[in-house]
């Protein structure tokens, strides 16, 4: 038996090499945009929909349809507008609905919550502390991509000195259901982009929390969220905690990360940006990096 499953495999390689070596794509690049155009939308929904929930059509036709929705926004135009329309309209809309419930309904096992929600992002927190025992400038903790809350209601709790907290996100739907759940907290939370609504009523005194949001922006859009808060904010902080493709950090550049998001050195990104890096930690790990890092923009001139 491990004689024929052997080689079976050892066939399927020299099919996959052979394929490469005659046609420059995968196979389902040639045969995905004649299948969306047969299959029903409502397959094609379901698909979508379920985008990152991983709850959706499975099996080689759901990788097929999964693939081409995908080449869709690399069809045409510069990368940046089509990660900047991916964000929009999958974290906007019904994708990025879906998988806030997903992860609400994930981490609401208190063993689940504590571990592999709250103990990865313990440095970061660790590092908003030791910032607001310096100094009594900060009053506002604004979380970039709030989701579904979670980590703002944590933060709130944590940090009851903070007078004000506040959740952006680009999902309208979820910023609704927010409101409605946390109406007798003291939590606000607006649907926006995050540089319009600063630029609209920047708030002094206010750290800024990315908890695996900035993997979604662009170098270009990253940077310009940087400009933005030292040119509005002051004093303002920006507290970030991402995963990162390993061999990221320390190269200087950003790498698309799949086909939908980005690696960025971020400490790099920081310093080039005129931040001062308060603290920072780097948990090292495979195929992931994680980071934590908190910076302040650095004094003119410094």
């Amino acid at each position: 038996m491990h004689v024929l499953d052997r080689s079976t495999s050892i066939v399927r390689q020299c099919l996959k090499k052979t394929w490469h070596v005659i046609f420059s794509k995968r196979p389902h690049e040639y045969v995905g945009p004649f299948l969306v155009k047969i299959i029903p939308e409502s397959y094609q929904s379901r698909v979508r929909n379920e985008f990152f929930t991983a709850r959706g059509p499975t099996g080689i036709l759901a990788d097929i349809v999964r693939a081409e929705l995908n080449r869709q926004y690399y069809a045409s135009g510069c990368e940046e507008d089509i990660k900047r329309r991916f964000r929009e309209e999958f974290w906007g809309g019904v994708p990025g609905k879906k998988w806030h419930g997903f992860a609400k309904d994930k981490f609401s096992e208190p063993g689940a919550y504590s571990r592999e929600f709250l103990g990865y992002r313990q440095p970061l927190v660790r590092l908003i502390s030791t910032l607001l025992a310096s100094t009594d400038q900060f009053h506002t903790i604004c979380e970039i991509g709030t989701g579904n809350g979670i980590f703002l209601r944590y933060l709130s709790e944590r940090f009851p000195k903070i007078r004000r907290f506040v959740g952006v996100d680009l999902n309208g739907d979820q910023i609704r259901e927010n409101q409605e759940t946390d109406k007798e907290q003291k939590l606000e939370f607006d649907h926006a982009e995050i540089t319009e609504w600063i630029r609209k009523q920047p708030d002094d005194g206010t750290i800024f929390v990315g908890n695996e949001t900035f993997e979604w922006f662009t170098p270009g859009e990253f940077e310009e969220l940087l400009q933005c808060v030292r040119d509005k904010v002051k004093p303002a902080a920006i507290a970030i905690f991402e995963c990162v493709d390993s061999g990221t950090l320390g190269k200087g550049v950003s790498r698309p990360r799949g086909t939908l998001a980005f690696s960025h050195d971020y400490p790099h990104m920081l310093t080039r940006s005129r931040y001062h890096i308060r603290g920072q930690g780097i948990r090292r790990g495979s195929p992931y990096d994680q980071v934590s890092a908190l910076a302040i923009p650095s004094p003119e001139g410094g």
